[in-house]
């Protein structure tokens, strides 16, 4: 194959389906659960635009994320609508095609990025990005970051990496649309300017363009950003109803504020002893080998940039470096196929050894590893004795209307919202309402509940936060506390476990300072009343209670 620098696409058009099946296959087989935003950022907001009912986190209220991502899902809905399908099937699918394009761009990434393209390389990066655990596991989610690095895969593999190793001229129109699509991610996420800001200031301080070439180069970003932020404000103001900007309020609660520490604080070398081996899993090796025999490259150089960049912050998750996967996976390729040539060790053993680790990893994360929030949702939706529900919980612990999908049901759950507008004084003993609960359960049922005799409750009385639903929804390490306080009215119905519905066995008591991670890996237990009376709830938005803070109710 001829390989050149003007070809939008490399990969055999056969290969196409083949990568869009799989993926697809990928997309369904997920049934666990991994973070909230999967849901609540993305989901929740299109589900919401599109059907009416559902909850909007208070990043919503406070304009803090663009409406691009959620408007982008508002159109997959209205598509299964249109086509009937399940709505909880539809993202799924638009998932997993947007993972296969991933796929198809790392091979073309592949192609791009390397002095000397070679079909082995490129068939080893698209490997590497189909076996790896972490993919399979995160990538045809509904995050933010899951379509932010399928977009810098694509943005990337336009960049004109040519132009500042072998001299050669800009492809003006590959140039433009890197920078357009680089302009989408950054809208999606942020924080992915950092990377295009590091490349562009690479390009510009290495590159032999004259200066004529040069000024095209910083008028063609301007003209792409400005365009960018017109219709991202656009969007939003659509979105909103009025002149919003996500953008700033995002970066002065993240940066200038550091209220983010509220949802976790890690140790300056997450990214390297936990975020860059979770990417990488049975690929840690091969990385560092990498890492180390292409140091000089800027591959390495951006790779090292962007981790020691968000560093920096306090907050830190693996999915906030997920667009470096595919950097990551050439340098997998590149190992690999310099072990190949020098015929170190057998190749197909090795990959033998790869997928050995990964596609048990991927097969537990995807189809065990927290699996019992997701069953106790689809259980709640498909059960027509629900009338009403609440869930005694850490917050945000399942999904919500984008999965339950009943309109007829009023839903509670506890609120984690940070301490917005306190001093530092009263933000180090603010305690949101999943902690309240969790550091003294009776006290705060005893507190914020009507009497249990008057349970089920279709609106909380006025005197109350919260009202008595159908059905109870929480971890079993709260089982003493049901059966102590609850079991008068409310009986067991059913019990979902982490694994595949296993029986048996239950969670110790959670530490309500614990991250929500650990706290998530117990058991769900759902538990229905037991009486008859008031049995059918009307499926009406409670009246928001006369208190310093409102339960969060559908």
């Amino acid at each position: 194959m001829q390989y050149s620098s003007r070809r939008w696409i490399h990969l055999p058009l056969y290969a196409i389906p083949l990568l869009v099946a799989f993926r697809v296959f990928n997309a369904l087989s997920i049934k666990t659960f991994f973070q909230p935003d999967e849901y609540w950022q993305s989901l929740e907001p299109a589900h919401i635009a599109v059907y009416g009912y559902g909850y909007l986190t208070w990043e919503w209220r406070e304009h803090l994320r663009s409406a691009a991502h959620p408007l982008l899902f508002a159109g997959v809905y209205k598509l299964a609508n249109w086509l009937d399908i399940d709505p909880v099937l539809g993202p799924k699918l638009f998932q997993g095609v947007v993972a296969a394009i991933g796929d198809i761009y790392t091979y073309e990434l592949a192609i791009q990025a390397t002095n000397t393209p070679s079909a082995s390389v490129a068939k080893l990066a698209l490997f590497a990005n189909l076996a790896s655990a972490f993919n399979w596991f995160c990538l045809p989610r509904t995050f933010s970051n899951s379509l932010e690095t399928v977009l810098t895969t694509i943005a990337l593999s336009y960049w004109p990496w040519k132009s500042f190793t072998s001299g050669s001229p800009i492809i003006w129109p590959r140039f433009v649309l890197s920078l357009a699509i680089a302009s989408i991610a950054c809208i999606f996420r942020p924080t992915n300017a950092l990377l295009w800001l590091f490349l562009g200031i690479h390009f510009l301080w290495t590159s032999s363009s004259s200066r004529q070439t040069t000024v095209k180069i910083i008028a063609a970003t301007s003209a792409v950003l400005t365009l960018s932020l017109c219709f991202n404000g656009l969007v939003d103001y659509v979105y909103f109803g009025e002149p919003v900007f996500p953008l700033l309020n995002f970066i002065k609660f993240n940066i200038v504020e550091s209220l983010s520490q509220f949802y976790g604080v890690n140790q300056w070398h997450y990214y390297l002893s936990q975020g860059l081996p979770l990417l990488t899993m049975a690929y840690l090796p091969l990385v560092l080998t990498g890492l180390y025999q292409y140091k000089s490259t800027i591959i390495v150089q951006l790779i090292l940039f962007i981790i020691g960049s968000y560093s920096l912050l306090a907050h830190k998750e693996v999915r906030f470096i997920f667009p470096l996967i595919p950097l990551l996976h050439l340098l997998v390729a590149a190992a690999l196929d310099r072990i190949r040539r020098r015929a170190i060790f057998p190749l197909p053993y090795l990959v033998a050894i790869l997928l050995a680790i990964n596609v048990p990893v991927a097969t537990y994360f995807s189809l065990y590893h927290q699996r019992g929030v997701i069953d106790v949702i689809s259980y709640l939706r498909h059960e027509p004795t629900v009338s009403s529900v609440g869930f005694l919980m850490p917050c945000h612990s399942t999904p919500w209307q984008s999965h339950i999908h009943r309109p007829d049901i009023t839903a509670w759950f506890l609120t984690c919202e940070p301490p917005l507008g306190l001093t530092a004084k009263q933000q180090k003993s603010y305690l949101d309402i999943a902690d309240q609960f969790y550091a003294d359960p009776t006290t705060f049922l005893d507190t914020h509940f009507p009497p249990l005799d008057d349970a089920p409750t279709d609106t909380p009385p006025s005197h109350s936060d919260y009202d008595w639903p159908s059905h109870l929804v929480f971890f079993a390490a709260l089982e003493p506390l049901a059966s102590r306080y609850l079991s008068p009215v409310y009986q067991e119905v059913s019990s979902f476990f982490p694994g595949a519905g296993a029986s048996g066995g239950w969670g110790s008591a959670p530490d309500p300072a614990a991250p929500l991670a650990a706290l998530e890996s117990f058991s769900s237990t759902v538990l229905a009343i037991s009486c008859e009376a008031g049995a059918t709830g009307s499926g009406a938005e409670p009246q928001p209670p006369e208190a310093p803070w409102p339960p969060d109710t559908v």
